[in-house]
């Protein structure tokens, strides 16, 4: 129950994964967002890195979107992933061209012994032309290391959304528990009251009166457990902002509005399209575009010399010349074997993502479409029910039809369906976060 379960839940936050159908807030700063793998609902983007050292600012009412906005603000890790890709772009701009000419200058053929004469002046240029297919397997290579940079980046991106979504969901959800402990715990006061009244008319016996006075101190106990939970999840909550202890005043939204069952669904019509399976692809990619850099590097290439010769006798020459590498050593013919092997290896792993995410994937959905339905059954049956309930006994109470007694045992069972619905929440939560934690489980 919620009143049990939310200390442990919290102490596994970290690790746990939420989502929302909130609009997409806009990335920050001079950074622009990873864009998706190809067929991938993303959820909705956080922003890029700013300045870690932003003044922290205190929230009255904190919503979902600025928290993620904020996250986004202060997320170092999103910042590093950036940086990353922004090297792999800085590398493609260099991969496949050729290389640096070399100019070299020098004398020759000159004298120990006075008098000078026969030196000569040297002025040459020599350049390495490649004579297989290095260039155009480099720049494969380039692109494929951005395009797994870039979804490394995706990767951070959804695992830090997924962590502000859950300790969101947390803090909402011990909130409305706090709330809802309350509430019940004045209930238990007045009939307590009315029960101590009774006893002393001799309507009741002393034992039934210490047996609510146990529940009571049950429920305070419980009481105080709620509010422990619910400052340690908003601290976990200001972590993830870079919000200073104790910013967060209350927490505004609908539990089940943090979640986007929908958008993963649509995920299950393409599984190829998971971010751990599309992670997968672009590291057998990169390993096939080294395996043929590999192999285009066995062709040895070629060096040609162009020099200007001013000889010692005054008269102007020049010289020619070809360098060819000889790969009698056989170590870039091993290379190319082994990166063969290399790239048969990542694309069958790739195989085996794909296959094992999907089930993961289909497994976890399963689950969390199970716990949403539970939830639903609260929200759209016996809550509705249960107050429809309390405001009959309510006019009945007010007609003076119904005891004052009776009508708070109807409150009272009113508070304990909402805290169920919590609970349900609670499962909800859990279930979802194994679904959003499927989605980058080898993706990095």
């Amino acid at each position: 129950m919620i009143r049990s379960k939310l200390p442990l839940l919290l102490l596994a936050l970290p690790a746990c994964q939420s989502f929302s159908q909130a609009p997409p807030p806009a990335w920050g700063g001079a950074q622009r967002p990873p864009e998706p793998a190809p067929g991938f609902v993303a959820p909705a983007p956080l922003p890029g890195p700013a300045a870690a050292d932003a003044p922290a600012a205190s929230f009255g009412l904190l919503k979902l979107e600025e928290a993620l906005r904020l996250a986004g603000q202060h997320a170092p890790e999103l910042g590093a992933g950036a940086d990353e890709l922004h090297a792999a772009e800085a590398r493609l701009e260099a991969a496949g061209r050729l290389p640096d000419p070399e100019l070299s200058v020098g004398v020759e053929a000159v004298p120990f012994r006075t008098p000078r004469g026969g030196d000569e002046l040297l002025v040459g240029a020599s350049q390495e032309i490649p004579l297989s297919g290095t260039g155009a397997a480099a720049r494969g290579a380039a692109e494929a290391t951005r395009e797994l940079s870039r979804l490394r980046l995706e990767a951070l991106r959804i695992r830090l959304e997924t962590r502000v979504r859950a300790a969101f969901g947390q803090a909402l959800a011990a909130q409305q528990a706090d709330e809802q402990l309350q509430r019940r715990q004045e209930i238990s006061a007045e009939l307590l009251a009315l029960a101590a009244a009774r006893v002393d008319h001799g309507d009741l016996l002393p034992s039934a009166l210490r047996a609510l006075q146990a529940e009571a101190a049950v429920q305070a106990r419980e009481q105080r457990g709620a509010g422990l939970v619910l400052e340690s999840s908003k601290r976990t909550l200001e972590a993830l902002i870079g919000a200073a202890d104790g910013a967060i005043g209350r927490l505004e939204g609908e539990l089940a509005a943090t979640l986007g069952l929908p958008q993963l669904e649509a995920l299950l019509s393409d599984p190829a399209a998971l971010p751990a399976a599309a992670g997968a692809r672009a590291e057998a990619e990169l390993a096939r575009w080294r395996a043929q850099l590999a192999e285009a590097r066995t062709v040895p290439s070629i060096e040609l010399g162009l020099a200007y010769r001013r000889r010692g006798d005054g008269r102007d020459s020049f010289d020619a010349g070809l360098v060819l590498g000889l790969p009698i050593t056989g170590g870039r013919a091993a290379e190319a074997r082994a990166t063969r092997f290399e790239e048969s290896a990542a694309r069958q792993r790739a195989a085996a993502v794909e296959r094992d995410s999907a089930a993961a994937f289909r497994q976890a959905l399963a689950a969390a479409q199970n716990a949403l339905a539970w939830l639903e059954l609260y929200q759209d049956e016996l809550l509705p029910s249960a107050a429809a309930q309390g405001a009959v006994a309510g006019a009945r109470f007010e007609a003076g039809d119904l005891s004052r007694a009776e009508l708070l045992a109807v409150q009272a069972e009113l508070a304990r369906l909402r805290l169920d619905r919590l609970d349900a929440f609670e499962d909800l939560l859990v279930a979802w976060g194994e679904l959003r934690a499927s989605l980058t489980a080898v993706a990095d």
